[in-house]
């Protein structure tokens, strides 16, 4: 066959479907159904990073259960662990921060926060969030580890970033033409917006890979930064007058925190407390997912819900919506190739596959061992092994 297909891994699918209902929930389902949300602009940063603050909860439960634990049973745990001899404590790493990491992750925090306040602005140029160029996050997150992180890709990985270009290209020039959707103010505040996510969530992987964070650690530290900082800017705006038509059209405030409870409904506030929940639990599914695969398995979950909760604008005629789902198809094939889900097998282009590359690492450590009388274990607790006398008794 030209191409085969990696079983999935169940628990990612299960992270998929997680992402995906918060985000139905968090950018349809909400908007639906809570006017204040709509009311108030700030409302909804504020539920954001106050849902990443919660997240110490589920963290501070685990930690209890974990410390509960048999100290046998951990120090067990340990020598089974390769990692374990050389990863550094909790407490070590913590003592490791400097300042210049202090203050790169302050500076990480207020670029998220100045994300948020773009998609306002993108918002208040469509009277609606409209995101159009979701192929700029794509390529950014492709390309820019090859050049910061010194990332080698192989002919697949190239292939499918060049498939994923050109289909970016086709689908811009469709949008512009045939549709006529050019407006560079929206380019220029997506450009922003893609490359600062880009750089929060390949800091936090930083932060896992490198710094040794948990990912509900990833979460809660930004909600106990920006969660106190969104509250003092939403108190200034609430006293300072507003006569930009753009940013305010007609309102005296840009936001008023103090209108916030003004006729909110019961129904309402279990939606905004939902609300808090959805984001929490959103960002620690991503985070979750970088710390137990790659970076790259995010681009699934991000491209589906976007293309999900474009495809659901009600203003898109049936052939726009027919265009989309071919994209997405077209897009999610080339990452599923790329993360090596999809095999190609033609061209020696699943030569460097990663499957193939550990099985040929396998043989390699068995032939150079051949002659040593000796088990080679294929996995972590030695529950599969091979008798190297018996491989090579021929």
């Amino acid at each position: 066959m030209i191409f085969s297909i990696q079983s999935i891994n169940f628990k990612y699918l299960i992270y998929l479907i997680i992402y995906f209902v918060m985000q139905i929930y968090s950018n349809y389902i909400l908007y639906q159904y809570c006017k204040k949300i709509e009311e108030n602009r700030l409302l909804e940063i504020f539920l954001t990073y106050f849902g990443f603050s919660l997240m110490i909860i589920p963290a501070l439960i685990i930690r209890k259960y974990a410390s509960s634990d048999s100290p046998t049973k951990n120090i067990e745990s340990d020598k089974n662990s390769e990692n374990a001899k050389s990863r550094p404590t909790k407490n070590e790493s913590y003592n490791n921060t400097k300042i210049t990491d202090i203050i790169i992750f302050f500076s990480i925090s207020i670029l998220h926060l100045a994300v948020h306040f773009a998609y306002i602005l993108v918002e208040l140029l469509n009277g609606y969030y409209k995101e159009e160029y979701f192929i700029l996050e794509i390529l950014i997150w492709l390309i820019a580890p090859k050049f910061i992180l010194k990332k080698t890709y192989y002919k697949h990985q190239k292939l499918a970033i060049l498939l994923i270009i050109i289909i970016g290209i086709i689908k811009s020039i469709i949008e512009i033409v045939a549709f006529e959707k050019y407006n560079y103010k929206q380019i220029l505040l997506e450009i922003f917006i893609h490359i600062g996510d880009s750089i929060f969530f390949g800091y936090i992987k930083i932060l896992m890979e490198f710094k040794y964070y948990s990912p509900f650690q990833c979460c809660y530290l930004f909600g106990f930064v920006n969660t106190p900082l969104i509250l003092i800017i939403y108190f200034i705006v609430s006293h300072i007058p507003c006569n930009n038509k753009f940013l305010c059209d007609g309102k005296k405030l840009f936001d008023n925190i103090y209108t916030l409870f003004d006729n909110l409904t019961f129904n309402e506030s279990i939606l905004l407390i939902l609300e808090c929940f959805s984001e929490g639990i959103g960002i620690l599914t991503i985070n979750t997912i970088m710390n137990k695969f790659t970076i790259y398995h995010v681009l699934a979950p991000f491209l589906i819900t976007f293309s999900i909760i474009n495809l659901l604008d009600k203003e898109k005629s049936a052939i726009e919506i027919i265009i989309s789902v071919i994209f997405l198809v077209l897009e999610i094939i080339f990452i599923l190739i790329f993360i090596e889900v999809i095999e190609l097998n033609f061209w020696n282009l699943n030569e460097n596959l990663k499957i193939n590359i550990e099985e040929r690492a396998l043989h390699e450590e068995i032939y150079n061992k051949k002659n040593e009388d000796m088990i080679i274990f294929l996995d972590d607790e030695k529950n599969y092994y091979i008798n190297s006398d018996m491989l090579f008794k021929n």
